[in-house]
Order: C-alpha cells, then sequence, then structure tokens
C-alpha cells in the first residue's frame, strides 16, 4: 500500500491541474499526469491499492466545491483507491508521535509552516503508519519532512518513472 497526499491526489482527478514543480530543475514536472497514469496502472496489475488518509481527501474536497460529494463518489468506485479514517489507532500514532518530538524537530517544523498545519500533515501520516503504507507521494514540504523524520519513505511526482515509450512496431499498425 503508497499513501498519497493531497497534492497528488488533485493531479489524479483534475486533468487540468499544473503541474507542481521539480524540486531537482525549479521547473514544472514533465509528463505529471503521465507518470500517475503509469503509477496506477503498475499499481493495478499488482494488486497494490493507494490509501487515501481522510484530511488528504478533505484537502482536495475542499476545492471541488459543490462538486464535491461526486468527486468522493469517483474516488470510492476506483479499486486502487482505499479511503482511510482518521479514526482512534491513527489519533493515538498521532498523539504518540507529537509527544515524542515536539519539543524537538516538530516545533522546529511549526513555526516554519504554522502549527495547524503540521497537525494536519501529522494526521495524514499518522494514517500512513498506522496503515503500514510502503511509502507516501507527496509535493507537500511538510510532509515530506514529518516522513523523513518518522523514516517514512516519501517520494514527489517528479520522483516517479515516466511509462516506456510505444513500441516502434505499434506505429506501423494503422497502415
Amino acid at each position: 500500500m503508497i499513501t498519497i497526499d493531497a497534492n497528488i491526489l488533485i493531479y489524479l482527478i483534475d486533468p487540468a491541474a499544473s503541474a507542481p514543480t521539480d524540486p531537482a530543475t525549479i521547473q514544472p514536472v514533465s509528463r505529471c499526469r503521465d507518470r500517475l497514469e503509469y503509477l496506477v496502472l503498475n499499481l493495478t496489475k499488482r494488486g497494490t491499492k493507494l490509501l487515501l488518509p481522510t484530511p488528504a481527501v478533505t484537502e482536495v474536497l475542499v476545492k471541488t466545491g459543490t462538486s464535491a460529494s461526486r468527486y468522493l463518489e469517483e474516488m470510492r468506485k476506483m479499486s486502487v483507491f482505499r479511503i482511510a479514517d482518521f479514526d482512534q489507532r491513527a489519533a493515538l500514532e498521532c498523539a504518540t508521535i507529537m509527544g515524542q518530538h515536539w519539543d524537538g524537530k516538530l516545533r522546529a517544523l511549526s513555526k516554519e509552516v504554522g502549527k495547524h498545519r503540521i497537525k494536519f500533515d501529522l494526521q495524514i501520516v499518522a494514517v500512513s503508519k498506522v496503515h503500514r503504507s510502503a511509502e507516501i507521494l507527496s509535493d507537500d514540504p511538510g510532509v515530506k519532512k514529518l516522513a523523513d523524520l518518522l523514516s517514512v519513505p516519501c517520494r514527489g511526482i517528479a520522483d516517479l518513472p515516466l511509462p516506456p515509450d510505444p513500441d516502434q512496431t505499434e506505429m506501423f499498425d494503422d497502415w
């Protein structure tokens, strides 16, 4: 299972969304949608799920306005997605993380990104840990720093592979 953050989910449900910035090149990520569709294709083939923590789902639904219920229903229909609540187990995990780290790195991070924002990001990471995700996909610097602090692998869209080029023989299929 792989957890995806709101800033990744938005590209899967909104074809018009602008590509994020690739930290390595400071340019928009090339073929953003192709990378994500290739990821979903490979995960579907392997039967691996994309975990959608409800705090991340909330962030996306806010941007969909009056269409929120339609978007939520579409996410629930897609077999690759598994929506995961911020439930009691996640609350306990989040509290444990905060208790262990608040006087150190979390306090410094909360000054950088804001106390409320860090708590939201913590909820996403806690849901991921409770469900034993192999990694988190996020382009959010706060989520990435939290994942790093907790030794949870985290990648962004720019880190995803591009699909292979089509086989050259397919060019001649229409002849």
